[in-house]
């Protein structure tokens, strides 16, 4: 975590790679005074919880938090990955990037209006992140504030950029339904096919629609309704493993051990010994 405000980059008070390593970190509920907060999840599956609201984040998927927001990250896997940034808005002098009062004003819109989950083509967002830090830990002196402010300016531009390119679902390809049914039985197997059928949209169509709503591809989701319904049996019941893993939809324990440990971080037994501890 650094302060490029005190290297010359007005506006962005902090900048943070997170790289969880050890299953259970978690931050708490809080909210950052002024500033516009943006993540990126790079490997892991994060998931936020904002104004009551859980959204869980794939690699590849934005977080934003407003100004003042309350939020808080938890069930951070180990070895989840995340680049985030600070961004203080302001108008008057020093500005903002040592933009203009009224490009500043119309920056904060634009960033301002991004869904706190965003679904989108990141890779551009990801390689100015990446190119920031390397200004940050190759460059010295003057060049490396010059470097380190177009940098920023470049990441910032490539969020606004995302707002025009948002695509809002039409009233046909509602999928509440679908999504209801996958979370409540996620033991069942499901067709892509017959659900893009059933939304009236091609395959193509289904899985974007899909992603869009819930923030996973259909069967990614699916997955992560199965692990979530086996951690509280695991907490919950006295089942064995054998038993969760068939009751959830895992053709073994093994299967269902392997993808327990990839999105928590520790194997079904060890977190059912950490939850009765």
């Amino acid at each position: 975590m650094v302060d490029l405000e005190a290297l010359g980059v007005p506006g962005v008070p902090v900048l943070g790679y997170t790289r969880s390593i050890r299953y259970g970190w978690a931050v708490n509920t809080h909210a950052h005074a002024g500033c516009v907060e943006v993540g990126l999840c790079l490997r892991g599956a994060l998931v936020l919880e904002s104004r009551n609201v859980r959204h869980s984040l794939m690699p590849g998927d934005l977080f934003v938090n407003r100004p003042d927001e309350k939020h808080r990250l938890h069930a951070l896997p180990k070895g989840d990955v995340h680049y985030w940034i600070h961004l203080r808005f302001q108008d008057r002098t020093p500005r903002f990037l040592g933009l203009t009062a009224t490009e500043v004003r119309a920056l904060r819109k634009k960033i301002e209006s991004l869904p706190c989950h965003v679904v989108a083509d990141t890779t551009r967002v990801a390689s100015a992140f990446h190119r920031i830090f390397k200004c940050h830990d190759t460059l010295t002196g003057a060049y490396r504030t010059f470097a380190l402010r177009s940098a920023c300016m470049t990441l910032v531009f490539e969020l606004a950029e995302l707002v025009d390119k948002k695509q809002g679902l039409t009233e046909h390809t509602d999928l509440s339904e679908i999504i209801s049914r996958i979370r409540e039985h996620p033991e069942r197997k499901i067709l892509l096919d017959d659900l893009a059928k059933e939304a009236a949209l091609s395959p193509t169509g289904f899985i974007n629609a899909f992603k869009q709503a819930t923030g996973f591809p259909p069967l990614h989701y699916q997955l992560y309704c199965r692990l979530t319904q086996a951690k509280r049996f695991l907490s919950e019941t006295g089942d064995s493993i054998t038993d969760i893993a068939a009751q959830t939809g895992f053709a073994s324990s093994q299967h269902f051990a392997t993808h327990f440990k990839k999105m928590f971080g520790c194997t079904p037994k060890a977190y059912r010994n950490s939850a009765l501890t």
